[in-house]
């Protein structure tokens, strides 16, 4: 079965080309660049394609990926093999996308009803500036296209969302506020520290969504971080910001859950620290395994 190459029908694709494959039967690797119209630009798209992509005609659940550019840092394309190989998660389609080239204004927080961008001021400048444009693209321009060009499974259910640094953060961000495209998202080393205010915790961006929010009836959420990744401690309770910070993400949304009135509420949230691990492209590559056998687990055929 052939791999989609190009689709004049489809105004979002500029180009389209196989870039590598590795030795039968493997992970197939297509390169796409897909038009951004908000930043009239274009982005680089990689699709990572299981073995039995090309054997049968089954729909296969997605992974869509922030930071695109590091995937071949975190050993994306190996670590999903090897999983294959072990019979540990499902096929999946992964769709890496790269980084806007400013990273700093696309990243972050943002509000779908408003329309509009929930920018943290921090020492390095503004922080997601452009987050609303860029969140609304992925889920509403991007998500159409590959499910158009490629066999998901176009549910919600069946669609994930990963990022690292203020990646993650995006990430969550996405799956918070399109809960009719994502249901899951995976956070490793989340900048959750992002706030209004430069400098105050009070002000944490992703607490207030979540306080001033109901939480979506179906939400799941694998954060992972390292118990090495900085020395700051602003409570001085001898535990690392990013930890404390990531924990109490966890502890908020679990109270919206028990919060919750709905009968069909489905939630996962989980929490995984991460001894030695830093604030790299290394240790997020420690981490990739554990999230995706929890995010594609094989034996739960439950899980879309």
């Amino acid at each position: 079965m052939a791999i989609p190459l190009t689709s004049a029908s489809d105004k979002l694709t500029t180009s389209c080309q196989l870039q590598h494959t590795y030795s039968n039967p493997r992970i197939h690797v297509v390169s796409h660049q897909v038009t951004a119209d908000s930043f009239a630009q274009t982005v680089q798209v990689t699709v990572f394609l299981p073995p039995e992509y090309l054997l049968d005609n089954k729909h296969l659940p997605s992974l869509y990926i922030n930071d695109g550019q590091d995937v071949d840092a975190v050993a994306l394309a190996e670590t999903l093999q090897n999983l294959y190989d072990e019979k540990k998660i499902r096929p999946i389609i992964a769709i890496a996308v790269s980084m806007l080239p400013d990273r700093m204004g696309t990243y972050g927080y943002s509000d779908r009803k408003a329309k509009h961008s929930l920018p943290a001021e921090t020492r390095y400048g503004s922080v997601g500036m452009r987050a609303h444009d860029y969140s609304a693209w992925l889920a509403e321009s991007l998500v159409p296209y590959i499910d158009a060009q490629y066999r998901t499974i176009a549910e919600p259910e069946s669609r994930t969302i990963l990022g690292w640094s203020i990646g993650a953060a995006n990430a969550f961000n996405i799956a918070w506020n399109y809960p009719d495209v994502f249901v899951r998202a995976g956070a490793f080393s989340p900048s959750f520290w992002l706030s209004s205010k430069n400098g105050d915790s009070t002000t944490a961006i992703v607490q207030t969504i979540i306080k001033q929010n109901p939480i979506p009836e179906h939400f799941s959420l694998w954060l992972a971080v390292g118990d090495a990744e900085e020395t700051d401690d602003r409570d001085g309770d001898g535990v690392i910001d990013v930890i404390d910070d990531s924990q109490a993400v966890i502890e908020a949304l679990s109270a919206k859950v028990m919060q919750s009135d709905s009968a069909n509420v489905k939630h996962e949230l989980k929490i995984t620290i991460f001894p030695d691990g830093q604030h790299n492209q290394q240790t997020w590559k420690q981490m990739l395994p554990e999230f995706l056998i929890w995010a594609y687990p094989l034996e739960n055929t439950n899980r879309k």
